[in-house]
């Protein structure tokens, strides 16, 4: 039976990126030479149509090269982006990506192993595979493939069909669409995420930029910049499993710095050097700055609700300082 059974992409698409992969990654270096057709055949227990076509593929792509009685090689010089005309007006931008869909079209829980390299680390001893198709009018164009350990799957399955390998899903449309290092209308990358996090809190929420010093209308402009920045995070992407840890770390920052905001608002009292100022509340507030404050956010949506409530000592004050 074919290791590619059960999914409904065509073979030669799924066996054009094992071996792309095979590629990328070293496992097939730069000047080898590839299986033959035979090999191929065997390891996958694929027709001979369907291996040229992978490898036709490959061809066409800049990976592999023929070398008349000696067989296909690896490329000394690999082309693994390609280039496209992008509309720069935010009209166009977003009329080009309108249609694009992805569509879960296949989840099987399988015992065959991905193609791992040793430095990859060990594999689990079952696994989930993910399958999206993206499509634009119609036509599909795109095949995402993932593995997931089974009994991580199990804990979150919804979650991880929809949400967690998002961004491995979004990066790997996406990369052939960079216009320049790594700029791209159709993802932003963690750490460009980072530094606009970075600057949003220093410049309105009380940074070093400004000395520490905030007020209403810098907290609210720094609220409504973290807002866009949640938005663009939707299409965050991620080149690998690091880099997919950094996304949702990024992600749970700004929900972090949202929540950080949002005290600084509802908390007027000018606190001590080492914290903030307030600048439209300069006035040192002790009697009402000491308490703590009990925040709630919605999950839904994204709303906070705030209350202030007494601090209660455990340790008298007076017993405290005739301890010291």
């Amino acid at each position: 039976m074919s290791v590619f059974s059960g999914s409904q992409i065509p073979l030669y698409v799924q066996l054009t990126e094992v071996m792309r992969q095979r590629i990328i990654k070293g496992k097939w270096e730069a000047g080898t030479k590839v299986p033959s057709i035979d090999n191929l055949m065997n390891e996958f227990d694929v027709s001979r149509v369907t291996v040229r076509q992978a490898i036709h593929q490959l061809k066409n792509d800049g990976l592999l090269a023929p070398f008349r009685g000696r067989g296909t090689f690896v490329t000394e010089t690999q082309v693994n982006k390609k280039k496209l005309l992008v509309n720069t007006s935010l009209d166009d931008l977003v009329e080009m990506y309108r249609d694009d869909t992805p569509d879960l079209t296949n989840i099987t829980i399988t015992d065959e192993q991905p193609n791992i390299l040793e430095e990859d680390g060990i594999a689990a001893e079952k696994y989930v595979n993910m399958l999206r198709v993206h499509s634009r009018g119609g036509e599909k164009y795109n095949v995402v493939s993932i593995f997931i350990d089974d009994v991580v799957f199990q804990k979150a399955p919804e979650d991880f069909k929809t949400k967690v390998y998002k961004p491995l899903e979004t990066y790997t449309v996406a990369q052939n669409e960079i216009t320049g290092g790594t700029v791209s209308p159709s993802y932003i990358s963690p750490i460009q995420g980072l530094q606009r996090l970075q600057r949003i809190m220093d410049e309105y929420v009380g940074g070093i930029a400004t000395n520490y010093m905030t007020n209403a209308n810098m907290l609210k402009r720094g609220l409504e910049l973290l807002t866009w920045l949640e938005e663009d995070l939707e299409k965050v992407g991620a080149e690998d499993y690091h880099q997919l840890m950094r996304a949702w770390e990024l992600k749970h920052r700004a929900i972090t710095s949202q929540c950080v905001t949002e005290h600084t608002m509802f908390r007027e009292e000018t606190r001590w050097p080492g914290y903030y100022y307030r600048g439209d509340h300069m006035k040192l507030d002790d009697d009402n700055w000491h308490c703590l404050t009990v925040s709630r956010r919605d999950p839904k949506t994204g709303k906070f609700s705030m209350e202030k409530v007494p601090v209660y000592h455990i340790v008298d004050e007076n017993e405290k300082k005739k301890a010291s």
